[in-house]
Formats: C-alpha cells, sequence, structure tokens
C-alpha cells in the first residue's frame, strides 16, 4: 500500500520523535495499520507510547519521518475532526466543575456552528452515546463525583460523541473493574465493526488477544507489529518488556502454541510494569 491510499488509516514512515532535554522517545518507527482495525499498542514505562499518541494528534512534531492518516496530513485530519482521544485518568483535572453530559458534548465541538451552540442533534448524539456506556442517568452529574469506571465511561462517550474515524485511547482499563472493561470492549468492538480504527495503549496484557486485530510492541523503536495471532508471542513480549515478563509468565503459567507460538492467554490480572 502507498501512503495516499485512503484505506490505509494509520501510516507511519521512519518517524523520529524527541524532546528538548534531548531524550528520544520514538526511533525511526514505521507501521501501517488498515482501516477498521483495532491495534494494541504494548510496551515498558518510558518506551514510547503516549508520545506516539502526541505525534497522531499533531501535539508532537517528528523531527524526522512522516505520518499520514487516512491519506491525509495529521493537521488536515484535526480540522476534519476525524481524531477522538481518550486521556489517561491522571492527565484530567477532576476537580474541574464540569457535568457529565458537558464533557460529552465537547466531543461535539467540531460539528457545532461558528457559535458553538448545541444544536438538537448535538443533543442527541451526547444523549445516545452516554446511553451506549450506560451513563445517562448520570448526564447532569459532575465529573469528579464519579468512580474510576464511570469516569472512564464517560470519556468513551465523548469519543463516540465525536464520530471520528481514528479513536486513541491511552490506558483505558487501568483501575475499571471487569464489568466495566467488559462493556467497553463490546463498544470498541462494535465500532471496529462499524468502519473506525481505534489505538488502544495498555499495560493490560491479559485481554489483547481478546480484541486487537494488530499488535504494535513498542521499545523506543518498534520490536514487533503484525496480526495479534503472529505477533502476541512470548519472545516478543520477553524482548518487549524484558525480564519483568519473563518473571509474570512464570508466575502465571502462561504457555505458547505449538502452531504459531501466541501466547496463551494469562490471568486477569493487570500486570504491574
Amino acid at each position: 500500500m502507498t501512503a495516499s491510499n485512503k484505506s490505509l488509516a494509520v501510516d507511519l514512515q521512519q518517524v523520529s520523535v524527541g524532546y528538548g532535554n534531548g531524550v528520544t522517545a520514538l526511533d525511526d518507527v514505521s507501521a501501517q495499520l488498515p482501516s477498521g482495525a483495532i491495534c494494541a499498542v504494548l510496551g515498558a514505562n518510558g518506551g514510547g507510547k503516549s508520545t506516539l499518541c502526541k505525534a497522531l494528534m499533531g501535539i508532537q512534531r517528528p523531527q524526522q519521518g512522516s505520518i499520514r492518516l487516512f491519506g491525509g496530513s495529521v493537521n488536515r485530519m484535526l480540522k476534519r475532526n476525524t481524531i477522538a482521544y481518550v486521556p489517561q485518568s491522571d492527565d484530567i483535572d477532576w476537580d474541574f466543575p464540569v457535568s457529565v453530559q458537558d464533557v460529552v458534548m465537547m466531543g461535539r465541538q467540531g460539528q457545532m456552528n461558528w457559535l458553538r451552540l448545541p444544536s438538537r442533534e448535538d443533543k442527541r448524539h451526547v444523549a445516545h452515546s452516554l446511553e451506549r456506556v450506560g451513563m445517562l442517568a448520570f448526564a447532569k452529574r459532575q465529573i469528579g463525583e464519579l468512580s474510576g469506571g464511570q469516569k472512564k465511561r464517560v470519556f468513551i462517550a465523548r469519543a463516540l460523541a465525536q464520530q471520528a474515524r481514528l479513536m486513541l485511547l491511552d490506558e483505558p482499563f487501568t483501575g475499571v473493574d471487569m464489568t466495566t472493561e467488559s462493556d467497553m470492549l463490546d463498544i470498541l468492538r462494535a465500532e471496529r465493526d462499524a468502519g473506525t480504527t481505534i489505538l488502544v495503549v495498555t499495560h493490560n496484557l491479559s485481554s489483547v488477544p481478546d480484541y486487537s486485530d494488530q499488535v504494535l510492541m513498542l521499545n523506543r523503536r518498534v520490536i514487533a507489529f503484525g496480526p495479534t495471532a503472529q505477533t502476541f508471542t512470548a519472545d516478543n513480549l520477553a524482548n518487549t518488556f524484558g525480564g519483568v515478563v519473563n518473571e509474570l509468565l512464570k508466575v502465571t503459567g502462561a504457555a505458547q502454541h505449538e502452531d504459531r507460538g501466541a501466547l496463551a492467554r494469562p490471568t486477569q490480572a493487570e500486570y504491574p510494569l
């Protein structure tokens, strides 16, 4: 495929991103993700996962290489409201006085008129998105009053209301219970089946084989990238995370399938990396 092919949702070509302190967060990263796929982005802390999200959002510019989204530049796709972002909980000021409904309405700003006044259509999308995540009854509640899992549901709703073609989720399963995680995965699968491309940055390795079509393993460079069944292996995880994963695999008793070497599903516990 070429970078101009619009069936290619994300096209990273030799992307390097550094910071002013001399740290190189991404080094010569190349990967191509087709439209309508879920890609799990895995790596240890400092491996470049959040930097990748910032680069895809246009927050951090590559020093080298190029990023194309659906055949266009990042800036062009941002102007078209193509990219939705679900941030880590630590990046949000939960004391800011704003209602659940208002948070989700933020996802509609790209579709509003120049006065930024919500239309009946905007309100309908907000209500529908809240209903999908089971939070419609909390629409008037202050966001800071919610539990961790409820907050995650609200920000998923904001991304749904935006109707973006590309969704970036940074650690969406951290601090949520199994029911919330299962509900979120059902929503992500439905969005994928509707044609949305989804990148999930996660430390929770246990559920990766259940929902991802592709896996990207980063340690500043690409350690492995490809279909989950071929890429999510013990060897690739060890190369990405080092000895920590080796010890975890011993504890959980995870084994490799004989046919492709794909990692068998470990326990539901989140890996404390």
